[in-house]
């Protein structure tokens, strides 16, 4: 599961695009190969990973970089939004918009 920010930090935040068919194909293994109840917050591990379509399980390295791979734009994406608010309050600024007039503009209290 994403974390609060929606920075994906697991396997399951990005697998269901491996394979973008329109149809499931993949579920996490509810036991362990001993028969014990594997606890929700530890299925979602590639040793988990159960293909269900008749397809192949794609390696553990590629998953992995998928993930590092979101990541990464996550990342990417968050600083340039904040790098752009930064420079558009910059530009107001010289405008000669107050502080209060651009709140009021970002409806920020």
């Amino acid at each position: 599961m994403a974390d609060a920010n929606g920075r994906p930090v697991e396997l399951n935040d990005v697998i269901s695009s491996y394979r973008n068919n329109g149809m499931s194909w993949y579920t996490w293994e509810k036991y362990d190969e001993k028969g014990n109840k594997i606890p929700n917050k530890d299925r979602m591990q590639y040793k988990y990973l159960k293909v269900i379509d008749g397809g192949e399980k794609p390696s553990e390295e590629v998953l992995n970089k998928m993930l590092t791979d979101a990541q990464a734009k996550f990342d990417t994406d968050k600083t340039n939004l904040e790098n752009n608010k930064a420079s558009g309050i910059t530009k107001l600024k010289n405008l000669g918009l107050t502080d209060a007039e651009i709140k009021a503009l970002m409806r920020v209290e």
